[in-house]
């Protein structure tokens, strides 16, 4: 008479899969393959989705001019580059072009969307599992967390609920517009009735999660004037709620601060009290590309903030950025000591 086990098996085919064979801890490595950089959840055609994450370091830096597209030599970038630059994903741009199916039509691209979550109810628990427990799942853009918030306009899987309601590693990657900056600093001061989605999200949403272990936040804005221009302590006000949970890991990344415009009442400087969470400071992109008019002529404008006079590749950023932060807060001219080294050494800036 057959065993049981080997009954079951004639009666599931998920016992026979050659992956389900595998013990747990080889099947999780072959998922961390698989997902190396983590899982985003994205909103698109109505609907949100989850999709493996191609960028493993979203905090490496970038000036933008990796992101030139040059079909052929000599060519100029086409209108990609445009899109790459400006792209609301940050740094994870090359995840956004896959799930749009760059380079496909929109009737044959299926992007990235997670396969193995529709193989069959155990790959759906194992991988579920796996996301929640050990990856990253990355949001990026207000559009996404207003879905989350208003699940009701949206069509939202049962899968993805689950992933998001049991995540323990959460990361928001927010490009916004000035204005929605300034929105945010409107309604953390109580001058508008307003609110603005990210401080929505934080203040019903993110708190729910109860597995939540670990937040991660990127953050700027989408024009090439310094990101000091931005209140960040408006900004990052409902952190400071987040942050006393004691269980929860806060870890924010922001652009450096430009000495000749920060200020303690709007800004977290080195000479601050440091906030109840980590921030960590990176070189902010130095491309910017927008469209003259009705043209379809792209232009592109280097614009690099603080520090000024680095120069990538060549410089220690550390000593550059301390140099510098003297210069202006003693008030010596920045600018020529910029020309001097351009004329020296040409400006070799990325």
């Amino acid at each position: 008479m057959p065993s049981q086990r080997s009954s079951n098996a004639d009666t599931n085919p998920q016992l026979r899969s050659r992956l389900f064979g595998l013990p747990l801890e080889l099947r999780q490595t072959i998922y961390s393959y698989l997902f190396p950089g983590g899982v985003h959840a994205y909103f698109r055609h109505d609907k949100l989705r989850l999709s493996a994450c191609l960028q493993p370091d979203p905090y490496k830096y970038s000036s933008g001019a990796e992101h030139v597209v040059c079909p052929e030599p000599f060519e100029p970038p086409d209108s990609r580059y445009l899109l790459r630059l400006g792209s609301t994903w940050g740094p994870h741009w090359e995840c956004e072009e896959a799930v749009m199916g760059v380079n496909q039509s929109p009737e044959t691209s299926t992007g990235t969307e997670l396969e193995m979550l529709h193989v069959c109810r155990r790959a759906r628990q194992e991988v579920t599992a796996y996301i929640t427990n050990i990856a990253v799942l990355h949001i990026t853009g207000p559009e996404t967390l207003q879905s989350l918030l208003e699940p009701a306009k949206s069509l939202v899987p049962q899968h993805v609920t689950d992933v998001v309601a049991l995540t323990k590693r959460l990361s928001i990657t927010l490009r916004l517009s000035t204005r929605t900056f300034d929105r945010v600093q409107e309604a953390v001061a109580g001058y508008s009735a307003d609110v603005p989605v990210w401080l929505r999200f934080c203040q019903t949403h993110v708190q729910n999660l109860t597995k939540l272990r670990e937040f991660q936040l990127w953050a700027d804005h989408d024009r090439d004037w310094s990101w000091s221009r931005v209140n960040e302590r408006a900004f990052l006000a409902p952190l400071e709620t987040l942050a006393a949970n004691s269980d929860l890991n806060i870890i924010v990344n922001l652009p450096k601060l430009h000495p000749k415009y920060e200020s303690q009442d709007r800004h977290f400087t080195i000479y601050s009290t440091p906030p109840s969470f980590t921030i960590t400071r990176r070189l902010r992109q130095s491309y910017y590309a927008f469209s003259r008019g009705d043209s379809d002529q792209l232009l592109v404008r280097f614009a690099q903030d603080f520090p000024t006079l680095y120069q990538h590749g060549v410089d220690d950023l550390e000593e550059v950025e301390q140099r510098e932060r003297k210069m202006w807060e003693n008030g010596e001219d920045v600018s020529a000591e910029l020309h001097r080294i351009t004329r020296l050494h040409g400006d070799q800036r990325v």
